[in-house]
């Protein structure tokens, strides 16, 4: 009798066990997973195709393809050129990088060329993609939002479809509208979408 009631102790004990155990590795997954790291990354536009390709997704990533911004770097790689060789003031060809990419300024690694590459991509309007583009963060807007997300905003638009007399560094060619309402127009890719018109949080734009 008695071996018997250490033995449904010992059970006991190591039911438990075991059982705080688990409980504590979800906790422990819980506050990881919904704790963005201080350090966003982008990740390229790429990261997107694989939710954002569906009609129900509004086909965003075929929306951007489509759109001038997928060829903005490659519209101003001939200026970047003729201005090198010509000697022409650096500060002047680092500014196109401003409106012609989606960093927002020249590469300083190997991952951030290919990101400019793509000219201006998702992420210059949603931020930083490296803690949200798992599916489970995007397909909850708190967690989107609460790891660097951004719904993107028309005046995020206006730094840089501006009056020519506004951006003097741009060549003459370069006249970029300024309807921003018209330019949604032809980009929107979502049909839910209810795109803000108050200022975001991206930080990249200056």
């Amino acid at each position: 009798m008695i071996s018997y009631l250490r033995f449904m102790l010992l059970r006991a004990s190591y039911i438990l066990w075991f059982s705080s155990l688990a409980i504590g590795v979800y906790v422990a997954h819980k506050l990881l997973r919904d704790t963005p790291t201080s350090s966003l990354a982008y990740v390229g536009s790429a990261s997107c195709q694989n939710c954002h390709s569906s009609e129900r997704s509004g086909n965003a990533v075929e929306v951007w393809i489509r759109s001038r911004h997928a060829v903005a770097y490659q519209s101003i790689r001939k200026e970047l050129a003729t201005r090198s060789a010509t000697n022409l003031e650096v500060g002047d060809s680092v500014s196109c990088y401003r409106c012609h990419t989606t960093l927002g300024h020249p590469p300083a690694t190997v991952a951030e060329a290919g990101v400019v590459a793509e000219g201006v991509g998702c992420e210059r309007c949603h931020g930083p993609g490296s803690e949200y583009s798992s599916y489970g963060i995007m397909a909850d807007e708190s967690r989107f939002l609460g790891h660097g997300g951004v719904k993107g905003s028309l005046s995020d638009c206006r730094h840089c479809h501006t009056l020519p007399a506004e951006r003097p560094q741009c060549p003459s060619s370069g006249t970029a509208t300024t309807d921003v309402n018209a330019l949604w127009s032809q980009i929107r890719h979502h049909g839910r979408d209810t795109i803000a018109t108050t200022t975001s949080t991206i930080t990249n734009r200056n």
